[in-house]
């Protein structure tokens, strides 16, 4: 018996001993973020894309398949001159503006650091 209490006091330690590790080096992150540098990586191009589109899915399915963009298609908003949405993934964020007449996209990807 004695034996069985010892390794389940082990084992439950072990466990609770990564969750406490990670409270506290979250913790001080949080109370030191001037010691870690944590701003993205942000760049931005310009690309040509089919002009004249009407909805927002097909150009973002042409940056998907011709320009290595990858995500989820987020937050579509209509502007005067196209259109306006979010390509995203954990990490990463494209921020996408488009110009229907001169079929432009303006791509600013936003990388994440660790």
């Amino acid at each position: 018996m004695y034996r069985w209490i010892r390794n389940t006091h082990l084992f439950l330690g072990l466990f609770a001993f990564l969750f406490l590790l990670m409270f506290g080096v979250s913790g001080v992150q949080m109370s030191h973020n001037a010691w870690f540098t944590s701003k993205p990586a942000v760049t931005e191009n310009r690309v040509a894309v089919a002009p004249g589109s009407g909805d927002a899915r097909p150009i973002a399915r042409e940056l998907m398949d011709r320009h290595g963009l990858r995500g989820e298609l987020r937050q579509v908003q209509q502007t005067e001159t196209g259109f306006r949405f979010r390509i995203v993934r954990p990490g990463t964020v494209h921020e996408v503006e488009y110009a229907a007449q001169s079929g432009e996209a303006t791509v600013r990807t936003s990388v994440a650091t660790f």
